[in-house]
């Protein structure tokens, strides 16, 4: 633990091993909350040279909360967090995680579940890509706003999934910049568990879509480009339908964080 960087040792702790969660993992608490730049260098030289001559290091801002489940970890919450090894900080985000119910439709079963990969797709210009469908089936009639993906198939990982699933749908071929997160939510009316895997995706290139009969003549797909704001009114509006509100639960908190991250990393010209 590197609580010594910040908190006095008043009562001559001399044994740390209880504190070792996380398997010879440092952890240091409430980083980038110092009062002032010289305090924050001063724990950042600290834990860097802690992690050359210790272990690694986890530095967490107030904002974010960690998650153990044995000798794995996961880091929740909005703020980047750092990894000290070796002499080195590594900046790392937090993926999103956000479980959902489904209030439009009563539950009586789930028989289920239903993994897939979608993405967040933009390109250098700052536009957006999304799929418009036109549904009236189960769900009700509804026009939709939906982002690109779709189930991950068997021998897929996510990574082919969502590249598989973009080219199909948009026609594109991106570069996968990162996972945003997991989304987990429900269809009771289709007695389905969602998990919903995002990626940020920026365009290369768009070439041919190639569609399934479905998609074509049951749901209409077709591609929306809109500016950021554009996309959140679109999903704004869509909340009419049932399915709409379920939708836009489960997208918008993704396709904020996914600007967040764009404008953080410096991601457009």
């Amino acid at each position: 633990m590197t609580a010594i960087t910040e908190d006095p040792n008043d009562v001559g702790l001399q044994d740390t091993e209880g504190f070792d969660v996380l398997s010879g993992i440092a952890l240091d608490a409430h980083y980038t909350n110092a009062k002032t730049e010289e305090d924050h260098e001063r724990v950042t030289d600290f834990l860097t040279n802690f992690s050359m001559e210790q272990v690694k290091v986890i530095a967490l801002p107030e904002e974010d909360t960690l998650f153990i489940d044995g000798d794995a970890f996961q880091v929740i919450g909005s703020r980047p967090y750092y990894i000290f090894e070796n002499g080195v900080r590594l900046e790392k985000r937090a993926e999103l995680r956000n479980e959902l119910t489904d209030n439009e439709w009563p539950l009586e079963y789930i028989d289920h579940n239903r993994w897939i990969a979608r993405g967040i797709v933009f390109d250098e210009e700052g536009n957006f890509y999304f799929i418009r469908a036109e549904r009236d089936d189960m769900f009700g009639k509804a026009t939709m706003i939906e982002t690109p993906g779709g189930g991950v198939e068997k021998g897929e990982n996510l990574n082919m999934a969502i590249r598989r699933e973009l080219s199909e749908e948009l026609g594109a071929e991106v570069d996968v910049i990162c996972r945003i997160g997991v989304v987990s939510d429900y269809y009771n009316i289709i007695h389905r568990h969602n998990i919903s895997n995002y990626f940020l995706c920026k365009v290369k290139s768009f070439g041919e879509k190639h569609l399934t009969e479905d998609e074509i003549n049951d749901f209409h797909l077709s591609t929306l480009k809109l500016t950021f704001d554009e996309a959140v009114a679109e999903y704004e509006k869509r909340k009419e339908t049932p399915i709409g509100r379920l939708v836009a639960s489960r997208e918008l908190p993704v396709v904020m964080r996914a600007k967040r991250i764009i404008d953080e990393l410096g991601l457009l010209s």
